[in-house]
C-alpha cells in the first residue's frame, strides 16, 4: 500500500529542510517552494510519497490539494507568528482534511500553548510534538504513524486528480497526479472530467524508479491516446469510476471548524482544483452544505473537499462529497410534508414536481428518512412501472419521454449550429437543456436512446442523431470523390485504407480520416473496422446477390463462393445487409427480402 506523508507550514518553517533530513540527501527545492514537490520514500517495509508542500500564501492552495491526499500529516511551527498564513491555519487545514495521522515540529521555540487546545476535541488530541532537531525521533515517529495508517479501497475502480500535463512526442500526453484510490491498468479506457472525453491509457508508470509496484498513494504518470491536447488541464479528473462527473451544484457532508454564513463566498479546494463559488448550509441539517463554484468542476460521491471564507481567510471546514446534482434549497421554504402511511405517493408527488429528474438520495433527504427505509417503496415503484430509475436518478414515464425529446432537440440544434462535426458531447446537450445528470445517469439516458434508434454514441458521452450527414468542406469532397473513385475500381474485395492512400499518393492518416468524414457524410459505409464501401458499390452487390439468390435460402460459404471472395468481406457485409433489412436470417441461412 502506498502512504502520502505530507509536510505542511508557514513559509520559512524548516519543511524542505525537515524532508532532505528525513530523505538523508538534498533535494532540488528552492528557497521559495511555488509548488509541491513529491519524493519516493521506500525503505525497509516502508513505502511512502514524501511531499513537500509550499507555505507561501499566494501558492498555498497546491498545499490544500496535496492534504486531501494526505495520509500522514507533518506540520512544522517556526519561530515566528509573522508569518501568513501562520501554523493555526496549517493544522486546520490537517482537521478539515481526511488525513489519519499528525505529527507536529516546534522549531526554535516551545510547543504554543494554543495548540493543545485546538487539537484537544479531535482525532489528533495525541498527536507527538517534537523539537525539528531531533531528526531521528520525528523519523520514528512518522514511521509509526504510517504503519497505523489503515488500507486504502482497491480494485480496478480508480480515479486520479490530474496535477500535470505534457506531450510526449508521437507517444501521446502524458498527464501526472497521486492515485487517489484503485489501481489503473494499460490499455484500459479512462474518462476525463469536466468534458467526459475519454482516451486510453498507453502506459501506467511510476514518476520515480525507486520502487515499482502502483497502487492508490503511488504518484504515477499516464500516457493517454485517443484525445486532443486541449482538452486535458490540471484540476481535472481522470478514472474508471461511473460515479465520476462534471458538476457545476453539488452537495457535501461537512465538519465544520467555523460556522459559515449563508450564501457566502467560499474558496473549494477538490482534487487538485481551487475555484471559488458560493455556500448555501441547510437549515434542516448543519451538517450538508450546497456548493455552487463559479465554474463547472469535475467530482465523484466521497471525494474529500476543504472550504475556505474568502473574506477574511478562514479555513470553514473539510467533508466529502455526497450529490452531483443538488437543487437549490430556498432558506425559509416551507419543508416537504407527507403522510407517512402513504409513502409511495409522497415519492410520486415529489418526482412529478420535478422535470429533471430527482436522485435517490434527494427524494430520502425532502422526505426525512433513509434510503434503506424507503428501499421496498422504491422496489414498488420500478417493478411496477410507476418510475424509471437511471443509475438513481428518478422520472416519471412522460417526464421522461418530455426529457428525451428536449435532449433530441437540443442535439438537433447542436448539428445546426455544427454541420461540419459528426458528434456532439453529451455534456454540451445536458448544458443546453439546463440538467446536471451524474454520469452514471447520463450514461443511461444516452443507451436507451441508442437501443430506441433515435442516437449513435461514439466513445464515453459522444452522440449524434440517427440519421444526421455532416456537410464537407471543399477540399474534403475532392478529396473523398478520389477515394470514391478509387474504391470503385474494386468489386467486393475493397481495398485496405493503406492501399488506398498508396494508389493515391496520399498519407494513410489523411485517407483514413477522410473515410471516416465520408461515413458521416453518408457517402461511404464501413461495414468493418477499415473495410468501406461506396453506396454504388453495394447497391451493385445487391443487384448481384438479389439476381442469384432468387427466393431460394443461402449461407455464408456459398455466396462467398458466388461472389469469389473471402470471410474477411462476406460476413460484414451479410451483417450488414441483415441490419439495413436487405437480407433476413435465419440461424445459419438468409434470404433476400422481397
Amino acid at each position: 500500500m502506498g502512504v502520502v506523508v505530507g509536510v505542511f507550514g508557514p513559509h520559512e518553517a524548516g519543511k524542505s529542510s525537515l524532508v532532505e533530513a528525513l530523505l538523508k540527501h538534498p533535494t532540488s527545492q528552492t528557497l521559495l517552494s511555488s509548488q509541491c514537490a513529491y519524493h519516493p520514500w521506500d525503505f525497509d517495509s516502508i513505502r511512502a510519497t514524501l511531499i513537500d508542500t509550499p507555505g507561501y500564501e499566494r501558492f498555498i492552495h497546491h498545499a490544500y490539494s496535496a492534504a486531501l491526499l494526505t495520509d500522514v500529516a507533518v506540520v512544522c511551527i517556526g519561530p515566528s507568528d509573522a508569518n501568513h498564513p501562520t501554523w493555526r491555519e496549517f493544522v486546520e487545514v490537517i482537521l478539515a482534511s481526511p488525513a489519519t495521522e499528525l505529527v507536529v515540529t516546534v522549531r526554535g521555540r516551545l510547543a504554543p500553548a494554543e495548540l493543545r487546545n485546538l487539537l484537544a476535541d479531535t482525532r489528533f488530541c495525541s498527536s507527538p510534538i517534537i523539537e525539528i532537531e531531533r531528526i531521528e525521533e520525528i523519523r520514528e515517529a512518522i514511521i509509526a504513524s504510517i504503519h497505523k495508517v489503515a488500507p486504502k479501497p482497491s480494485g480496478f475502480k480508480w480515479y486520479m486528480a490530474i496535477d500535470g500535463v505534457d506531450t510526449l512526442p508521437r507517444q501521446g500526453y502524458v498527464v501526472t497526479g497521486v492515485i487517489a484510490q484503485g489501481l489503473p491498468q494499460a490499455g484500459s479506457r479512462a474518462s476525463i472530467f469536466p468534458g467526459g472525453h475519454s482516451a486510453t491509457m498507453r502506459s501506467v508508470s511510476k514518476t520515480d524508479e525507486a520502487f515499482t509496484l502502483i497502487d492508490a498513494g503511488s504518484r504515477v504518470s499516464l500516457t493517454l491516446i485517443g484525445i486532443d491536447h486541449y482538452k486535458l488541464r490540471p484540476g481535472m479528473l481522470v478514472g474508471s469510476i461511473e460515479d465520476m462527473g462534471s458538476t457545476d451544484f453539488f452537495e457535501a457532508e461537512m465538519d465544520w471548524r467555523h460556522t459559515p454564513g449563508y450564501a457566502s463566498e467560499v474558496r473549494i479546494t477538490i482534487g487538485t482544483e481551487d475555484v471559488t463559488g458560493r455556500l448555501f448550509p441547510s437549515d434542516q441539517d448543519p451538517k450538508i452544505a450546497q456548493i455552487r463554484p463559479t465554474e463547472r468542476i469535475a467530482a465523484l460521491p466521497g471525494q474529500p473537499l476543504v472550504l475556505r471564507q474568502l473574506h477574511p481567510p478562514l479555513v470553514l471546514g473539510g467533508g466529502r462529497v455526497t450529490n452531483l446534482q443538488a437543487s437549490l434549497q430556498r432558506r425559509h421554504e416551507n419543508v416537504f410534508e407527507w403522510d407517512v402511511e402513504h409513502p409511495l405517493e409522497a415519492i410520486m408527488r415529489i418526482l412529478r414536481e420535478r422535470n429533471e429528474g430527482v436522485v435517490t438520495h434527494e427524494i430520502c433527504k425532502l422526505m426525512g428518512v433513509t434510503q434503506q427505509e424507503l428501499g421496498d417503496v422504491f422496489a414498488e415503484i420500478k417493478s411496477s412501472r410507476r418510475a424509471i430509475s437511471f443509475g438513481g436518478t428518478w422520472f416519471t414515464p412522460d417526464v421522461f419521454l418530455r426529457e428525451a425529446q428536449r435532449f433530441l432537440g437540443c442535439l438537433a440544434e447542436l448539428h445546426v449550429k455544427e454541420p461540419s462535426v459528426a458528434f456532439q458531447p453529451a455534456e454540451i446537450v445536458m448544458d443546453l437543456m439546463n440538467r446536471a445528470w451524474d454520469a452514471k445517469c447520463l450514461d443511461m439516458i444516452i443507451s436507451q436512446l441508442v437501443a430506441l434508434k433515435k442516437i449513435e454514441s461514439e466513445g464515453n458521452y459522444r452522440v449524434r442523431m440517427v440519421g444526421f450527414c455532416i456537410q464537407l468542406t471543399g477540399k474534403q469532397d475532392s478529396l473523398l470523390v478520389r477515394v470514391e473513385q478509387e474504391l470503385d475500381k474494386h468489386e467486393i474485395n475493397a481495398p485496405y485504407i493503406s492501399e488506398v492512400a498508396k494508389a493515391l499518393v496520399l498519407p494513410t492518416q489523411a485517407v483514413d480520416e477522410i473515410m471516416k468524414l465520408g461515413a458521416y457524410a453518408g457517402r461511404l459505409v464501413e461495414v468493418s473496422e477499415g473495410t468501406y464501401y461506396t453506396l454504388e458499390q453495394l447497391e451493385k452487390i445487391k443487384r448481384r446477390v438479389a439476381l442469384w439468390a432468387g427466393n431460394r435460402e443461402f449461407n455464408a460459404s456459398e455466396l462467398r463462393d458466388f461472389l469469389d471472395t473471402s470471410r474477411r468481406f462476406i460476413i460484414p457485409l451479410l451483417e450488414h445487409f441483415d441490419k439495413s433489412g436487405f437480407t433476413i436470417r435465419d440461424q445459419d441461412t438468409r434470404t433476400v427480402a422481397k
